[in-house]
C-alpha cells in the first residue's frame, strides 16, 4: 500500500528531503521512500532486503531508514488524528445529552414525548445501517477474518446482520407505535402490546450486540502470532491481496502472498476486531436508550399520558 500512488501525497510531505551535487531537499518521495514490500519474518531481515534493494538502484544504504521514518510519523499522526475524532465524539454526546435534558425542562413533556416517538425510527437507522455495514465486511469473503479454518471468526458478521434485522424490526414498532392513535381501550391495549413487543426486541439486540461485542474483545486481546498457522497466513495475506492488490503470487491453486509479513496479517485482523468491538459499543449505547425510552413509554401509555382522537 505504502508504495502505490493513492499515498504519494503522503510520502510527499513525510518522506524526508535529501541533497545531492549541490542541490538541496530533493523529495525521495518517488525514490528511496518508496521501497516495495518484501517477504520477511523480522524487522531486521527486511531491514537487509529494503537496503539491498537500496543500494542495488541508488548506491545507497539508508531506503529503510527513511521509510520507517516517514510511516512513523504517519502512523503518529493517523492516531492522533483519529483520536481527536473520538474525544471530539465523546464531547458531542454530552452536549446532544446536555441539550435534551434543557430540552425537557423548556418544553412541557407531552411534546417532547411525541417529538421522540416519532423519531424512533429515524434516530434508529445508524446502528442499522452501521450493523449492514460490519456484516457484510465481517462476513463476506473478502474479510480477512472469515475463513474456513479453526480461526474463523465470520459468524461475527453473521449476528451483526441479525442485529441489524433486530434494530430494523424495533425501527418498525416505533413508526407504529407513532403513527397509531387511541380511541378507545381496543386501541390502548394494542398500543401496549406494540410497546412491549419494542422492549422486548431492544433487549434482543443487547443480548446480540453484548455478545458481539465480548467475543471481539476476548477475541482481541488472545490473538497473537501463534495463533496463526503459516498456511493460514499465506491464505489471509492472499484475501488481503483481493482488496489491496499487492500481491505476486495469489494465483489460484498457489494460495501464498510472500509480500505480507506476519506481523502485518496480525495488524489488520486486530484493527478489524478493534473495529467491531468499538462499533458493537456504539450500537450497545443505542440498544440501552431505546431500552430505556420503551420503559418510559410504557409508563405513560398505562397511566394515559397520550393523545387521544
Amino acid at each position: 500500500m505504502w508504495s502505490k500512488s493513492a499515498f504519494f501525497w503522503i510520502r510527499e510531505k513525510m518522506c524526508e528531503k535529501e541533497s545531492c551535487e549541490g542541490i538541496e531537499n530533493l523529495s525521495t518521495a518517488e525514490t528511496k521512500c518508496k521501497a516495495p514490500v518484501f517477504p520477511s519474518n523480522t524487522e531486521e531481515e527486511l531491514k537487509q532486503q529494503v537496503n539491498k534493494w537500496c543500494y542495488d538502484r541508488y548506491e545507497s544504504d539508508n531506503c529503510y531508514d527513511i521509510q520507517h521514518s516517514a510511516q512513523q510519523k504517519f502512523l503518529v499522526i493517523t492516531k492522533a488524528f483519529y483520536g481527536a475524532n473520538i474525544a471530539n465524539g465523546f464531547f458531542l454526546v454530552v452536549l446532544l445529552y446536555l441539550t435534551m435534558q434543557s430540552l425537557r425542562e423548556v418544553i412541557s413533556r407531552p411534546i417532547v414525548q411525541r417529538s421522540t416517538v416519532a423519531n424512533i425510527p429515524a434516530w434508529l437507522i445508524v446502528p442499522i445501517v452501521g450493523s449492514l455495514y460490519m456484516g457484510y465486511s465481517l462476513a463476506s469473503k473478502t474479510s480477512i477474518v472469515a475463513n474456513q479454518d479453526f480461526y474463523s471468526y465470520s459468524w461475527i458478521g453473521n449476528v451483526y446482520l441479525i442485529s441489524a434485522g433486530a434494530f430494523f424490526i424495533a425501527a418498525l414498532l416505533g413508526w407504529h407505535i407513532a403513527a397509531t392513535s387511541v380511541m378507545n381501550r381496543a386501541d390502548k391495549k394494542r398500543k401496549q402490546i406494540s410497546v412491549v413487543l419494542f422492549i422486548f426486541t431492544m433487549m434482543l439486540t443487547i443480548i446480540i450486540v453484548v455478545a458481539i461485542f465480548v467475543t471481539s474483545v476476548v477475541v482481541l486481546v488472545s490473538f497473537d502470532s501463534k495463533s496463526l498457522k503459516e498456511e493460514d497466513l499465506y491464505r489471509r495475506a492472499c484475501i488481503l491481496d483481493l482488496s489491496f492488490n499487492n500481491c505476486s503470487d495469489c494465483a489460484e491453486g498457489n494460495q501464498s502472498c510472500p509480500q505480507w509479513s506476519k506481523e502485518q496479517v496480525l495488524g489488520i485482523l486486530r484493527i478489524n476486531l478493534k473495529q467491531s468491538a468499538i462499533s458493537a459499543f456504539i450500537f450497545l449505547i443505542y440498544a440501552f436508550n431505546g431500552v430505556g425510552y420503551g420503559f418510559v413509554l410504557r409508563d405513560h401509555v398505562s397511566t394515559n399520558q397520550i393523545d387521544y382522537v
